[in-house]
């Protein structure tokens, strides 16, 4: 491993610095799909493949499943001449990079959230749970796959990504939860056991703006000027089928609402948008 200086600070960097080999393809192939779901749930998916992916050609995948948006519609002119991933300038080049080096990316709006259909009861939920398996299965029957399924996020991505583990699926060989939520009850909800009501509250008012397919104030007035919204999936029915899934949205549950009702670790909330009892099992 060559070591090289952090490009920020000139100092050298303490654990070493990866040198990534040259890539083998150039550009990337985007698509915007629905994937059906056991119980007809459809979830919206953006496929990220190497441009010119050559017939035949079979690539691992890495799976992100997202309560934010897995991508976002730029307003016009702006969705024709820019790639809303350049925005980041600390993910600006994480599609391409992968891409570049023999990956497909599949990025998801896990069930309730997005562009994807059903409601998002509390974080983490079965369903969801169960949905990853189902997005394993649908990616390595494509004919791009060779059937090698990694994980990846940060935050509520690293935390699904941890999850894929659990599945026990064959087809998992690898996740990368960059930072995750081992145990969200103390380092998320109740950190030392008092209830962050401004964090979980203000988390909880994105996150229904971001169901309503609205910009959350959040992202300021920078945010509101250049995004229309979460992309549609592609096709001429897109627009519609995104908003009566925004429609299905209504129900999810409010994390706020949800937490004020949580005394004990072991306590779980009631579905729905309210919970005004528990139930054993927590959902951290």
């Amino acid at each position: 491993m060559t070591q090289r200086p952090n490009p920020e600070t000139d100092e050298p960097a303490p654990f070493g610095a990866y040198q990534a080999p040259a890539p083998v393809y150039k550009g990337v192939a985007t698509q915007s799909v629905y994937i059906p779901m056991r119980d007809g749930v459809k979830l919206a998916a953006e496929v990220v493949l190497p441009k010119n992916l050559p017939p035949g050609a079979k690539i691992p995948a890495l799976l992100s499943q997202t309560r934010y948006w897995r991508a976002v519609e730029l307003k016009a002119p702006l969705r024709w001449i820019m790639d809303p991933e350049k925005l980041d300038r600390h993910f600006g080049g994480f599609r391409s990079f992968f891409t570049g080096h023999g990956y497909g990316l599949v990025i998801v709006d896990v069930r309730g959230t997005g562009a994807s259909y059903g409601t998002w009861a509390y974080p983490w939920c079965r369903e969801s749970y169960a949905d990853a398996g189902e997005l394993v299965d649908w990616i390595v029957a494509q004919p791009w796959s060779n059937g090698q399924v990694g994980g990846y996020g940060i935050s509520y991505l690293g935390t699904t990504a941890e999850l894929l583990t659990a599945l026990n699926h064959p087809a998992v060989k690898a996740v990368i939860p960059m930072y995750n939520h081992p145990d969200a009850y103390v380092d998320s909800a109740f950190p030392g056991g008092v209830f962050d009501e401004r964090f979980i509250k203000a988390w909880g008012d994105m996150d229904q703006a971001l169901d309503r397919n609205q910009i959350p104030q959040v992202l300021g007035l920078l945010g509101r000027l250049l995004a229309k919204g979460v992309k549609p999936v592609d096709g001429d029915g897109g627009r519609e089928q995104l908003e009566a899934a925004v429609r299905e949205h209504a129900a999810n549950g409010h994390p706020y609402h949800l937490a004020r009702v949580v005394e004990c670790r072991d306590d779980r909330p009631t579905h729905g948008r309210g919970g005004t009892g528990r139930r054993p099992r927590a959902p951290w």
